[in-house]
């Protein structure tokens, strides 16, 4: 930064179009070193907290347990994990560091809790609708899906539960789901779209 501000004017009217330029790319450098610093700051915080002090932070997450291998991808593998109650700011695809490796990066979300975090649904809420589902959920084994079906072979056993249970509607946000439009019977809406269908509906008499 030093070199490339060393023989710009202080007074911007004395500067010539060069030397301004090379001012705001001066500037623009400095930004981005102080706020890497920040983020290495935050990082050793954190590290330092135990499991109940991090209970409060939204940019970290406590109490993590591993529960299940679920996949080998290339020459990483997809876990899935379980953790207390917290509100977290941690979303999909955030890179995650851990006290046990220094510096090191620890691997990426690739799927959250979103009722409770990027929903910001009440804890309240979600228990009653889990509740729910537990009451009156048919629980059934994925059918095979051809990986042709979908772009996102994650999403196999998605359609796959869906076709083992002869649903009507599969209801999501995915684009990938959504393209597919409808597969063995399951038309694949999105919420406004299920709510503009059942409107639509004649109640019946």
């Amino acid at each position: 930064m030093e070199r490339l501000a060393a023989d710009v004017p202080l007074a911007r009217e004395e500067r010539s179009r060069e030397q301004h330029a090379r001012w705001l790319l001066a500037q623009m450098l400095e930004w981005h070193r102080r706020e890497e610093r920040v983020i290495w700051w935050e990082y050793f915080r954190l590290r330092d907290l135990t499991d109940e002090e991090m209970l409060d932070e939204r940019s970290a997450i406590a109490g993590l347990r591993l529960m299940k291998r679920l996949e080998k991808v290339n020459k990483s593998y997809v876990d899935r994990y379980s953790y207390p109650r917290q509100e977290t700011d941690v979303r999909v695809g955030d890179d995650l560091k851990t006290s046990l490796v220094d510096k090191g990066r620890y691997g990426e979300v690739v799927a959250n809790r979103k009722l409770r975090t990027k929903m910001r649904v009440p804890a309240r809420v979600v228990s009653e609708i889990d509740q729910f589902l537990r009451a009156h959920a048919l629980l059934v084994t994925p059918a095979d899906v051809s990986p042709k079906i979908c772009r996102d072979k994650r999403d196999l056993p998605i359609l796959g539960t869906a076709k083992a249970g002869n649903a009507t509607f599969l209801v999501t946000g995915d684009k990938d789901l959504l393209d597919v439009g409808t597969y063995s019977g399951t038309d694949i809406v999105t919420p406004r779209q299920l709510w503009e269908r059942l409107r639509s509906r004649k109640p019946s008499t």
